[in-house]
């Protein structure tokens, strides 16, 4: 697995960072969800393969869940792109989310843009434009520095 299991299973240090920063998911819409995954996983020969497929031996996921209360740290199953079930995914090199992680108290999102700008977490939109901006997701994406709708609006 690319990502150490302790850092998803982590659901009580990863709602205290949804909680601190609370005012970033302000705006996401009650069903909004951002999965977090590791970017390779380990096949039945032990080789790793991409878990960016259609369909993957199940694995855990983190996700964040906006409810009426706001964000909720949950585990779920992922079984590849076809039913990965959230509108946004990181996939997470080795290491990445352990970082995040370890600026609980202080920055975590700050580190996990640092991640992203250098290539260990990696963005997949799975719904449209439009889809996104009805269910919210304009503030959180551009906080991690991820450009809305681009430099010209």
């Amino acid at each position: 697995m690319g990502v150490a299991a302790d850092a998803l299973l982590d659901l009580p240090a990863w709602q205290a960072i949804l909680d601190r920063e609370a005012g970033v998911f302000a705006e996401l819409a009650p069903g909004a969800s951002v999965g977090f995954v590791p970017r390779r996983v380990a096949g039945p020969d032990g080789a790793l393969r991409s878990s960016a497929m259609p369909s993957v031996a199940p694995l855990e996921m983190l996700a964040w869940e906006r409810d009426a209360g706001g964000m909720t740290a949950c585990l779920r199953s992922y079984r590849g792109l076809a039913d990965a079930g959230c509108d946004v995914l990181f996939f997470c090199e080795r290491g990445a989310l352990e970082a995040v992680l370890a600026r609980a108290g202080s920055d975590a999102l700050g580190e996990m843009k640092r991640r992203i700008r250098a290539g260990a977490i990696l963005l997949m939109v799975l719904r449209t434009r439009g889809e996104l901006r009805a269910r919210g997701y304009e503030d959180f994406l551009e906080s991690l520095g991820l450009p809305f709708m681009g430099a010209c609006r």
